[in-house]
């Protein structure tokens, strides 16, 4: 039996920190973690420094407990988005009580207990970011 692959839901706005919302996206789907990323309306979001990223899902479209983790990345006013969106304090308010609410601030990212991941041999490099981020890694040779 396979085990099955943790899942992470990114809730990002206008505003959102890049560095905190891009590289944890990209270190935990080279991870091998299914991570979608939500927005207020499923589309195109501007970050606090000028850099547009595509949302896969709207906020009114995830359930937080479909997920192992709802990561919320920093940025003044992704923070103030995420405070007053309707749809947005339900994911939070869902996974808080299931135990799943991680927040991201000042570049460090800390993710919950479950969210141990095995890193593969060829990503050595990600693994030391990984580890550096606060993420427990496995790695298989």
């Amino acid at each position: 039996m396979t085990e099955q692959r943790k899942r992470v839901l990114v809730l990002v706005a206008d505003g959102f920190e890049e560095i905190e919302a891009v590289t944890l996206i990209d270190v935990l789907r080279r991870a091998d973690l299914d991570v979608t990323v939500s927005s207020p309306d499923g589309g195109m979001v501007n970050g606090a420094h000028a850099i547009c990223m595509a949302t896969e899902r709207r906020f009114a479209d995830v359930k937080a407990a479909d997920h192992d983790a709802l990561v919320l990345p920093g940025g003044s006013n992704n923070a103030r988005t995420l405070a007053s969106h309707a749809e947005a304090q339900r994911l939070i308010k869902e996974a808080r009580a299931l135990g799943e609410v991680t927040y991201l601030s000042e570049g460090e990212v800390r993710l919950t207990e479950q969210m141990n991941f095995r890193a593969r041999s060829q990503n050595r490099a990600w693994e030391y970011w990984a580890r550096r981020a606060g993420f427990a890694t496995t790695v298989n040779d």
